[in-house]
């Protein structure tokens, strides 16, 4: 029986194989075009306003829809990409159906976890592989030289392009989860599982979905090569499926009660995600903003926001449950992203063009805080400077709200490490780009951050070579490597006065030019009156 389902499955499969090729021939020789005379078009009055919906919220979203989600999902469903992954997928769900019904033989008893799991698992991995390479491929695809009318001659707004881009493909996904549900539905049943925990678990799968396809979106918004974005989209799977993976285990694991199910647990996961999810859009919604326009405000203002609200779901969180290692995850992703943000500030321009400068305010005190969210390297350092401070301050008082022990007494020792880390990527990024512009005279201050990944690996490799791997034999050179934070003797007296000297040094040279560009910091001057005619003054 096994034999011949296997046969009757490969030779569907060969059929649909051989029928795609043929089609596609057809297509291609043009046999499938339709001659004009068989076609009847009405005739059309081009004076005439299309018809409107006769339903006034029909008329509303008639107005106010996306216009790129509408381009997008017209193509969608008429682009053979979508149509033969639904089918895969379905043909799939199906045959593990079948080889469960066929070949389990507790199936009707308890088998329904078993199959809501793979089912659930092949699903998960058929999405989080395919939506996010067909978003960031579509997007490259239209990055590309031919096809500049989007992106140069359209007058829609950066975010109205990223949010239709990531709309349009998140319907896709709704789709394949939508055309999935019966069948995991079916698992039900089987026994074994109930359906609010069918429901909440495909909910984080959509939900992680979500954010991958965000990560597409981005890959595909910045600037570079195809081969270029097919290495880092490769970096970014390989680096954030298992940790999503592994964070969906754990949470479907409470879900279904194997462990102890909560709500916090649950909220914080997905505001993260949620988090994580906005910033890549911002940052996508910067990449293909014209280099006139304001890209730092809109990611600034995003990671500022996001870090005050996720800050206060961990306070919160951690209060509730009397330790603080939500705290000190939180604090360690933040190090991570101001560490980047740091070395693509230095890459930013010295000086503002004029249509940047005409969105200064005039009042002093408004333009002191917005120089920090407006383009330019003196504010971007002086932001991450800011935000972590804060973030420091935030982990201290939250250590010492929290009653309960150990980290209440390894308070000074956490945020002497987080104070030492970054000011070794603080120290790297401003001396490495003030190397580059004193070098190149400004011609390449783009690779500033080149620099700085230089000099930081300089300070880890150098030590290495002449010393060897052990950190006790590296004598002097010890207190100039990075590696050093990760040995428990490592905040020595004289391990802390070379990093704090060595951060103060690249301050004083970074200030300088931070200061210049502050004194610089100021909207046009109005346009001078027009002189007035002396026969007119006189009459």
């Amino acid at each position: 029986m096994g034999m011949l389902f296997i046969m009757v499955l490969g030779l569907l499969v060969l059929c649909a194989v051989v029928a795609m090729i043929v089609a596609a021939f057809r297509r291609r020789s043009g046999s499938d075009d339709i001659p004009d005379s068989a076609v009847k078009l009405d005739p059309v009055d081009v004076n005439q306003p299309p018809p409107k919906p006769s339903n006034r919220f029909l008329m509303w979203l008639d107005d106010h829809m996306n216009p790129i989600a509408v381009k997008e999902l017209r193509q969608a469903v008429r682009a053979r990409f979508i149509t033969g992954m639904l089918m895969l997928l379905l043909g799939v769900q199906v045959l593990v159906i079948m080889v469960f019904v066929m070949y389990d033989d507790d199936v009707t008893e308890q088998g329904g976890g078993r199959v809501f799991f793979t089912l659930s698992s092949v699903l998960s991995v058929i999405s989080l592989l395919t939506l996010p390479a067909y978003a960031g491929a579509r997007l490259t695809w239209e990055r590309m030289g031919q096809s500049v009318d989007l992106m140069h001659i359209t007058s829609l707004r950066p975010r109205t392009i990223v949010l239709g881009k990531f709309f349009s493909v998140g319907v896709v996904a709704l789709m394949m989860f939508s055309t999935c549900l019966p069948f995991i539905s079916f698992s039900y049943l089987l026994r074994g599982i109930d359906l609010p925990t069918i429901f909440l678990c495909m909910a984080w799968s959509f939900v992680l979905t979500l954010g991958m396809i965000s990560v597409g979106v981005f890959l595909g918004a910045i600037r570079g090569g195809v081969f270029l974005k097919a290495v880092l989209g490769i970096g970014l799977m390989v680096s954030i499926i298992p940790v999503a993976m592994s964070a969906s285990g754990f949470l479907i694991q409470e879900i279904i009660g194997i462990a102890d199910f909560s709500w916090g647990v649950a909220g914080t996961a997905i505001a993260l995600l949620a988090a994580a999810t906005g910033l890549f859009l911002s940052l996508a919604a910067a990449a293909i903003s014209p280099p006139v326009m304001n890209r730092a405000l809109p990611v600034r203002a995003y990671i500022t926001i996001a870090a005050a609200v996720t800050g206060a779901i961990m306070y919160a969180w951690a209060r509730e449950s009397g330790h603080c290692s939500f705290m000190v995850a939180w604090a360690f992703f933040m190090t991570l992203v101001l560490c980047l943000a740091m070395m693509v500030s230095v890459c930013e321009r010295d000086s503002l063009p004029m249509r940047i400068r005409q969105g200064i305010p005039r009042m002093l005190l408004p333009r002191a805080a917005a120089f920090v969210f407006f383009s330019g390297s003196g504010g971007g350092m002086l932001w991450c400077l800011l935000m972590a401070g804060g973030v420091l301050m935030a982990l201290l008082a939250s250590m010492w709200s929290v009653i309960r022990p150990p980290y209440m007494y390894y308070s000074d020792d956490i945020a002497m490490a987080y104070v030492l880390s970054m000011g070794h990527v603080f120290a790297a990024a401003v001396l490495g780009g003030t190397f580059v512009r004193m070098v190149s005279a400004g011609r390449f201050r783009s690779s500033s951050w080149v620099a700085g990944l230089i000099i930081l690996a300089l300070q880890c490799v150098i030590p290495l070579v002449i010393y060897g791997v052990d950190i006790d034999d590296w004598g002097p050179l010890k207190v100039i490597s990075p590696i050093s934070l990760f040995e428990d003797s490592s905040f020595s007296k004289e391990y802390r006065l070379f990093v704090l000297g060595y951060a103060g040094f690249a301050f004083v040279v970074g200030a300088f030019q931070g200061i210049w560009q502050l004194l610089r910091f100021k909207p046009p001057a109005p346009p001078a009156k027009a002189p007035q005619d002396v026969e007119a003054v006189h009459a």
